[in-house]
């Protein structure tokens, strides 16, 4: 290798593999038996916001609040049971089950209260 040109195609190659693994792993994970994997998915946003298919595929993964909903019922079968009990809510709001979710959303699931 002489020059910078080595560094800088390694360093291409390098964030290609990234890429790659990253990909990968949000595919999987997107698959009908996926929706898991919050951590990866979140890194490979943050480490690729510029990157227009990654971004994509994640925001095809979670469009609704009732799809974000389905990824916790995927992970723990138990909360199916508290569907129809529970109450959604974006940005400090409540929300219908079908609101679609936008970058940065805030979202909680909030059991019945009561209160006096």
């Amino acid at each position: 290798m002489s020059g910078t040109g080595g560094i800088a195609s390694t360093t291409r190659s390098a964030r290609a593999a990234i890429r790659e693994a990253l990909m990968g792993y949000a595919k999987r994970a997107a698959e009908a038996q996926g929706r898991q994997g919050c951590l990866i998915t979140a890194a490979a946003m943050e480490m690729m916001p510029g990157d227009a298919e990654v971004s994509a595929l994640i925001t095809r993964m979670f469009r609704r609040i009732e799809d974000l909903f389905a990824t916790f019922v995927a992970r723990q079968p138990e909360f199916a049971s508290y569907r129809r009990s529970v109450v959604a809510s974006r940005n400090q709001e409540f929300a219908a089950w079908s609101t679609p979710l936008e970058s940065g959303d805030e979202i909680a699931f909030l059991p019945p209260v009561s209160g006096g």
